[in-house]
C-alpha cells in the first residue's frame, strides 16, 4: 500500500556512486564546479545529470544554472556554492506545476542526498519553485540568510527536543493533563502529501514527529479501509493521520477527509506530550492547503477505530434530547483511552 515516492521514514533512494565520487572530487581538488545537477531516475536513484564550472561572476553562473533546466515541470536538485569560502548548499528545485506525486518524491528525498555527500559537507537546503529564484539576486539573500553564524545550533536533535519539552508547561489534575499547544514546523513532504489528499492522488497521509518537525510518515494511494489503515501504525507510538473516507450519505457518494491522532496506550510519556503539543499545528496547516476537516478524532485504543465510529464521527446520530446529544458529540473516556472528538 505504501507508495516508495512518499515514504519518508521507510526511503532508501541511492544515490549513485558517481554523485558521491564527483562531488568528494571536487571537494578533495577544489576544482571550479559552481553546481552539480542531478536528478530522480526511475524513482529509485539519484543520478548526476550535468555539471557547471564556475567562473569569477557568480551571477552569471546562476544564470547558466537556471538555463540547465529541462522541460515545463520537471524537478532536479543542484549541489551548487557561491565561493570558495563558503559551504555547499542543496538547491531543490520543484515547481508548482510539477506532477503531485514528483513534488512529493524530491521533497522527501532531499534530506537522503545530503546525508549521501555529508551533511557537513552540504549543510543547508534552498527551496525554489520558480526559474528566478535560481537566479543570484535571489539566492544572494537565502545563502546569507542560511550561513549567518546566529543561525547555527551547536545542540543535537536531542538536546533540541528536550529543552523544547522542558519549556512546555504542563498541569496535569486527576481526570486529564492539559499542554498548551505549539506551532511546529510542517516538513515539504508532509505539506505536499496534504495536497495530494486534496486533489485525490493519494488515500491516507500518516505523519510523525522528528527533529522537532512534523514529517511525512507514509503515504497510501491506493484506497484503505480505516481498520486496514491503522493495522499499519506502530503500536507503541503516537501518530498522525489524514484519511480520505469515502462513503454513502442518505444515498449520495461522498467523500470526507479526517483527522486521526492515534496515541497508544503505553506509549511513553514524553512522546504523548510532544505530539500533543504539534497536533494543533497539523490542524491548522491542513485547513491553510485547503484541507476541509470532517472530522478531528483521537484513538488510544486500536479496537475503537472502525469504520462505524468513523461515520458516526462525521455524521453525528441525530437524538432529540439535547443532553443525550451533547453526550453523543462529546464522549467521556479515561485519558488515552476511547475515542475523542477534538473541537
Amino acid at each position: 500500500f505504501f507508495s516508495v515516492a512518499t515514504m519518508m521514514g521507510a526511503l532508501r533512494l541511492e544515490v549513485s556512486p558517481q554523485v558521491v565520487e564527483t562531488f568528494s572530487t571536487c571537494n578533495a581538488k577544489d576544482e571550479p564546479i559552481r553546481a552539480l545537477q542531478l536528478g530522480i531516475e526511475n524513482n529509485e536513484k539519484v543520478v548526476l545529470i550535468a555539471s557547471l564550472e564556475s567562473t569569477s561572476d557568480v551571477a552569471t553562473d546562476c544564470e547558466k544554472m537556471a538555463a540547465m533546466l529541462k522541460g515545463d515541470g520537471e524537478p532536479c536538485y543542484f549541489i551548487f556554492k557561491s565561493g570558495d569560502d563558503a559551504p555547499w548548499s542543496v538547491l531543490s528545485y520543484v515547481p508548482q506545476n510539477c506532477k503531485p506525486k514528483l513534488r512529493m518524491l524530491y521533497a522527501a528525498s532531499v534530506e537522503t542526498v545530503r546525508k549521501a555527500l555529508g551533511t557537513h559537507e552540504v549543510p543547508h537546503t534552498i527551496h525554489c519553485t520558480e526559474k528566478d529564484a535560481l537566479l543570484w539576486t535571489s539566492l544572494e539573500a537565502e545563502i546569507k540568510g542560511k550561513i549567518d553564524p546566529s543561525a547555527y545550533d551547536a545542540r543535537t536533535d536531542k538536546e533540541k527536543m528536550r529543552d523544547k519539552l522542558d519549556k512546555e508547561e504542563v498541569a496535569i489534575c486527576a481526570t486529564k493533563s492539559y499542554v498548551h499547544g505549539v506551532k511546529t514546523l510542517i516538513s515539504d513532504a508532509a505539506t505536499e502529501a496534504m495536497r495530494g489528499l486534496g486533489d485525490g492522488s493519494i488515500s491516507a497521509a500518516i505523519m510523525t514527529v522528528e527533529s522537532d518537525k512534523i514529517d511525512l510518515g507514509g503515504s497510501i494511494a491506493d484506497p484503505i479501509t480505516v481498520e486496514e489503515l491503522v493495522d499499519k501504525l506502530p503500536k507503541d507510538e503516537p501518530r498522525f493521520v489524514l484519511l480520505r473516507y469515502p462513503h454513502q450519505h442518505e444515498e449520495q457518494e461522498i467523500t470526507s477527509t479526517v483527522f486521526i491522532y492515534m496515541c497508544p496506550e503505553g506509549c511513553k510519556v514524553k512522546l504523548r506530550m510532544v505530539y500533543s503539543t504539534t497536533k494543533a499545528s497539523v490542524i491548522t496547516h491542513a485547513s491553510e492547503v485547503g484541507l476541509e476537516l470532517a472530522a478531528k478524532l483521537e484513538y488510544g485504543d486500536f479496537a475503537d477505530v472502525t469504520t462505524k465510529a468513523l461515520y458516526d464521527a462525521v455524521h453525528p446520530p441525530l437524538v432529540e434530547d439535547s443532553a443525550e446529544a451533547d453526550r453523543l458529540i462529546k464522549p467521556k473516556h479515561p485519558p488515552h483511552m476511547g475515542v475523542k472528538v477534538m473541537f
